[in-house]
């Protein structure tokens, strides 16, 4: 049997970027990445019907950016990806 390796594990940094962008100290890490967890899981149920495919969070300082790429359904044909200027959502870390 051959070496299994996870799809996007490999790819990271190659072909795909990270989901998550931000530097966190070993006390804030855990709060940062249980925070991450809540906010896609909200907006994965917020946004169900809107077929969102990816939802970025960068965190530069005190504030987070969230953006969500969704497919269009109309223009399904050229596969374009739309991409949100700003949800409207601020979390405080």
């Amino acid at each position: 049997m051959g070496q299994k390796v996870h799809p996007i594990g490999i790819r990271l940094g190659i072909t795909k970027d990270w989901t998550s962008k931000w530097y966190a100290d070993s006390k804030t890490y855990p709060h940062h990445v249980y925070t991450d967890h809540l906010i896609r899981s909200f907006l994965k149920k917020r946004l169900s019907q809107a077929s969102v495919s990816r939802i970025q969070i960068e965190r530069p300082a005190k504030k987070a950016h969230i953006q969500s790429t969704r497919h269009d359904p109309v223009s399904s044909s050229a596969r374009k990806a739309r991409t949100s200027k700003s949800c409207g959502l601020m979390f405080r870390a």
